[in-house]
């Protein structure tokens, strides 16, 4: 948990607002800064405003199958395990003049979108896990 109160200082580097950088730069570099234990960075990119961003592989119920980028910004993208069998993926867009302040929220996992969780019972460790994280309690 305190890991994540981390963060700003990982991406710290990122902004330096007393010395000019190039940007393109500094994002394409910022993966390899990032020291999150057991995250992988699987995107980091500079993304030119106007640019279209498509989804393809949002839920069909989403609605929002593109973003257009309104300022230039670098995609950071990463995979997060959180055990040997499951994880789960974190995105941040950072403009190009970002202060350095972060705040996260969580969305649900599918931002708003209607999906059913009928494949995780598939999944052998999925009750027991669910058990663990959400315990019920009675009145």
């Amino acid at each position: 948990m305190g890991t994540w109160n981390l963060l700003p200082v990982f991406l710290l580097g990122f902004v330096s607002p007393a010395r000019s950088f190039d940007f393109n730069s500094t994002c394409s570099s910022i993966a390899s800064q990032i020291a999150i234990p057991n995250a992988t960075v699987s995107l980091a990119d500079f993304v030119p405003a106007g640019t279209n961003l498509t989804f393809p592989d949002n839920d069909p119920s989403c609605a929002r199958p593109f973003q257009i980028v309104l300022v230039d910004m670098c995609r950071i993208a990463m995979t997060v395990a959180t055990s040997n069998r499951s994880g789960f993926d974190f995105e941040a867009w950072l403009p190009r003049n970002w202060t350095g302040r972060f705040l996260s929220t969580g969305n649900g996992g599918l931002s708003g979108c209607e999906s059913t969780a009928l494949p995780l019972f598939s999944y052998p460790g999925f009750l027991h896990h669910f058990s663990f994280r959400y315990p019920v309690r009675r009145s």
